[in-house]
């Protein structure tokens, strides 16, 4: 029998991506520093080793420049890795971009699960632009099939959704009732959701909303009197 080759030998020439790579356990970051720096691999009961031609890329969510000064990190693994970052901010951050975002999560669920693709109710993407999202992608795409599937090729509606927690506020922070979306159609209730959500990541500041998204000021608080959203009392910095 031919033996099976791992992973990083199978991607020579090629990409592999390490999702998580900041959960590696110690022998593990070992190993994987010696094949970065030899670019070399050696099968399972061989002592020959094997040239490969990878691109490695990492994903985590841990700080690991701060994860190897306390010493849960291979420093020298993190130099090897950081040759150049890029820093995703959190969802909760982005939440102009949760419109899109769940069309396209739910357009995926609709063609894994056989049925229609579903229409997304003003009032469903209000309740989704009302969560923090700890889960980040994942509990989105997670929280969108379940949608899609309980809605049986229906609109995706709130009571599809989970019963999510109370967002966090502060006290001089700007709040969405959610009013003004029964009768709008997808395409206002998308651009409604994109307005909100900018306003949340700005904390209720329209100018930084406003550019945000593109548009000058006057257009964004022309939005927000059409679609009944309130206005911020004072910007929040």
């Amino acid at each position: 029998d031919q033996p099976k080759l791992g992973l990083i030998e199978a991607a020579h020439g090629g990409t592999v991506l390490l999702d998580e790579v900041g959960e590696l356990p110690g022998p593990v970051q070992v190993k994987l520093l010696r094949v970065l720096e030899d670019q070399e691999v050696l099968r399972l009961g061989s002592v020959t080793p094997r040239k490969v031609d990878v691109r490695f890329l990492a994903a985590t969510n841990r700080d690991l420049e701060a994860e190897s000064r306390a010493g849960r990190f291979r420093p020298d693994l993190f130099y090897r890795l950081a040759g150049a970052t890029l820093t995703v901010p959190p969802l909760r951050a982005r939440a102009d971009e949760l419109p899109a975002l769940v069309a396209h999560f739910a357009a995926l669920a609709a063609v894994e699960a056989g049925v229609p693709r579903p229409e997304l109710s003003a009032e469903a993407l209000a309740a989704l632009a009302t969560h923090e999202w700890p889960g980040n992608l994942r509990e989105l795409r997670n929280v969108v099939t379940r949608a899609v599937l309980l809605c049986r090729g229906g609109a995706v509606r709130p009571e599809h959704l989970p019963a999510f927690a109370p967002r966090r506020v502060e006290a001089a922070s700007w709040v969405d009732d959610g009013g003004g979306t029964a009768d709008l159609d997808p395409a206002q209730a998308t651009e409604r959701a994109r307005v909100v959500g900018a306003l949340r990541a700005h904390n209720g500041n329209q100018t930084r909303a406003a550019q945000a998204l593109g548009i000058s000021r006057q257009t964004f608080v022309k939005k927000l009197d059409r679609y009944g959203i309130p206005r911020p009392r004072k910007p929040v910095e």
